[in-house]
């Protein structure tokens, strides 16, 4: 999975979500980041989630856009995050 980027959603607390495209993707195969995707298609992304949320009675609003330095990032800082003792602790 090559992660291409992500879409910083807020609710009540930040809700990121990730945007990968497989690695053997027959659609989309040379996009490296969102920033290549028509910005069409990113707003029916957006679109998406913040109307999936609205029938749960969850507000949604994107707060912006960041390539895949940005998704490796968010999911590091996850990784670490899980891998605490603290986290450990909260999780048994």
């Amino acid at each position: 999975m090559n992660f291409s980027g992500l879409i910083n959603l807020c609710e009540k607390h930040r809700n990121d979500r990730l945007i990968a495209i497989a690695e053997k993707a027959e659609v989309f195969c040379d996009v490296s980041s969102v920033r290549e995707l028509n910005s069409t298609f990113l707003e029916q992304i957006e679109h998406f989630f913040v109307s999936y949320n609205q029938v749960e009675g969850k507000q949604f609003k994107p707060l912006k856009r960041s390539g895949p330095t940005a998704a490796m990032m968010l999911i590091k800082a996850g990784q670490r995050s899980y891998s605490s003792p603290a986290t450990q602790i909260k999780n048994s």
